[in-house]
């Protein structure tokens, strides 16, 4: 990549000292015991629902070690993000997540699958990808989670995702010039105010009493949520020769500036909008909504930083004066995000928690 090791691990240090990265909670017994209880009935739910005969046999085509794979990696985000919501509700958007980045790292030309989507959509006609078909066989399940508008913002979020899944496969990147084009592609990818609006389950949050807050945040979201992953997915597309792709790539062709000047405006563009959305709901008095969205902040900061899926390991490892600085942040993540403290391996269906057994059977397609 075009930017040193070093220059990069200074921008996400200056981001972490920027949004006051800090896990206060980490040596709470009781939030740390709730943390490792909310990942082993996600993984092990959502690891029973995609090992069920009939979603293997949808989703033939994934081989099963990057479909586990998968869903550790979703497991965390979820399970880190979506803190405070119930095991239920993480569950169900654990499942969904899955069909997300299933469909994102797919790498097959979706046109020829795609030719009645709208039509087959409209009319209740099942999809003919496998990935989006068995994403809206299960979509429901999450939709009774959550009040009609929400419902609403996230059925257009996920068109916005497909959408931005085809324009991905049919051209490399920016246009030189094109200034617009990187922040619109990510707009559609992002599923921010997807994120948003399941932050408010109905169990917890009455959308009606709330829609000023809850609208609001939903209008900040998007930066919030593309920009932090763009800033740290960025070692890892680098690694997978997947840089030109990313927004730092669009950036950098369509504005004509350097790796670390894009890598910067991520940054600050990030910091500005968790900030503003911050200062917004404080000031209107929604102490409530305020502090569900800086909790999913924190949480998702968290799971960048602990995630194996972006290398952050191999980031921090790798020498330079600033290692020791951000491998102090990154031990704090692992630490608050119970990263030596739960086995994947063994969480196989066999031990999914009886819980999360009896919500499966209730749940259409298991």
């Amino acid at each position: 990549m075009e930017i040193s090791t070093e220059q990069y691990r200074g921008v996400l240090i200056d981001f972490l000292e920027a949004v006051e990265y800090e896990e206060p909670d980490c040596d709470t017994d009781s939030v740390m015991q709730q943390r490792i209880g909310d990942l082993a009935f996600v993984y092990s739910g959502t690891v029973g629902h995609f090992l069920e005969p009939d979603s293997r046999q949808l989703l033939v085509a994934i081989e099963e070690q990057h479909l586990l794979a998968v869903i550790r990696t979703v497991t965390r985000m979820v399970a880190l993000s979506w803190q405070g919501i119930p095991q239920p509700v993480m569950l169900t958007l654990s499942i969904h997540f899955t069909h997300f980045v299933l469909g994102d790292d797919s790498r097959e030309d979706p046109s020829r699958l795609m030719e009645n989507f709208v039509p087959d959509l409209l009319q209740g006609v099942q999809q003919s990808h496998p990935i989006w078909k068995s994403m809206f066989s299960f979509f429901p399940e999450v939709l009774g989670h959550y009040g009609s508008f929400l419902q609403i913002t996230m059925l257009n979020s996920i068109l916005d995702f497909v959408q931005a899944c085809w324009i991905e496969r049919w051209r490399s990147g920016a246009t030189p010039g094109s200034a617009e084009y990187p922040m619109f592609l990510r707009r559609l990818s992002s599923l921010g105010t997807f994120c948003a609006a399941t932050l408010f389950p109905s169990s917890k949050i009455d959308e009606r009493e709330n829609f000023e807050d809850i609208t609001t945040a939903l209008a900040h979201f998007i930066p919030i949520v593309a920009l932090i992953n763009d800033l740290f997915s960025f070692y890892k597309e680098t690694k997978e020769g997947e840089e030109d792709e990313s927004i730092v790539g669009n950036i950098c062709t369509a504005e004509g500036v350097s790796v670390e000047q894009a890598l910067r405006k991520v940054s600050e563009d990030s910091v500005r909008a968790c900030q503003t959305l911050d200062q917004v709901l404080r000031d209107s008095g929604s102490g409530t909504i305020a502090d569900t969205v800086s909790s999913f902040i924190q949480g998702y900061i968290r799971w960048h930083l602990c995630e194996e899926r972006y290398r952050m390991e191999d980031l921090a490892d790798a020498p330079g004066e600033n290692a020791v600085k951000f491998r102090l942040f990154r031990n704090l993540a692992c630490k608050a995000g119970g990263v030596r403290l739960v086995d994947f391996t063994q969480l196989t269906p066999a031990t999914v928690p009886q819980n999360t057994l009896a919500y499966l059977e209730r749940t259409p397609g298991n």
